[in-house]
């Protein structure tokens, strides 16, 4: 029922409210000049629910259908570093970080070839602005290594960068992975923060499933937005239904 309509049905009969029936014919009245403007209102206000408001709520729904998921077989792993290597030395090299780090895409685009010289990746996180620590392990190091050596990075360059030599953008990273994951055949819907996505998956199953230290490694304040991230649900699901 509209706005218009209910305030007509509720003018005309007015004995449904006895005691208010003063106050129903004293507001309900209008004349043919406000009826006219109410009208227009309403028309308005029910055109903005169903073209702007219902589409966004359809549009949330589809994007809750896209969820983005971890890789979790090490086979897709490798599958995808081989890819990506094969490719370009730049993206197998984002894709280590990703991976190994657990670093948004964001912050992965804006690192400088100082940022990852020392013994520890330090950085200031874009999206939260927490300032982070992150151990660069053997197999990082090397892969870093042969990167830089590789394209003769100096130490103020940025890691990562376009081929015109610009900064490299998330939405260049995000093609990049979302491509590889095609080639390789990765069944789930994957793209650039299914590499942070992954590195939590990895964490939490080498730590034997504690899930606090996959929190402290993402920065993460809240347990369900981790096992979000993990996408433990939908396995549970998904193994609750092979079962029926």
């Amino acid at each position: 029922m509209s706005f218009v309509t209910l305030l007509l049905y509720l003018k005309k009969r007015p004995f449904f409210f006895p005691k208010r029936s003063f106050f129903l014919s004293k507001y309900l009245f209008f004349s043919k000049k406000t009826l006219f403007f109410v009208k227009r209102l309403d028309f308005w206000c029910m055109f903005l629910y169903n073209n702007i408001i219902q589409s966004t709520e359809n549009l949330k729904k589809e994007v809750r259908k896209m969820k983005v998921y971890p890789i979790k077989f090490v086979n897709e792993q490798n599958a995808m570093a081989t890819c990506l290597r094969k490719q370009s030395p730049r993206n197998y090299a984002i894709w280590v970080v990703g991976t190994l780090t657990g670093l948004r895409v964001s912050d992965i685009v804006s690192l400088t070839v100082k940022d990852v010289e020392g013994p520890y990746l330090r950085l200031t996180e874009k999206k939260t602005g927490k300032h982070k620590q992150i151990k660069i392990n053997a197999k990082l190091r090397v892969a870093i290594n042969e990167y830089i050596a590789k394209l003769g990075l100096k130490a103020d360059q940025p890691l990562f960068a376009s081929r015109q030599n610009s900064s490299l953008s998330t939405r260049q990273v995000q093609r990049v992975i979302k491509w590889a994951a095609k080639v390789v055949g990765v069944e789930r819907n994957v793209n650039s923060h299914s590499m942070r996505k992954t590195f939590a998956y990895n964490i939490y199953v080498a730590s034997k499933y504690d899930i606090a230290l996959v929190m402290k490694a993402l920065n993460h304040t809240k347990q369900e937005i981790t096992m979000r991230y993990l996408g433990l649900d939908d396995d549970r699901l998904d193994d609750l239904i092979e079962m029926l």
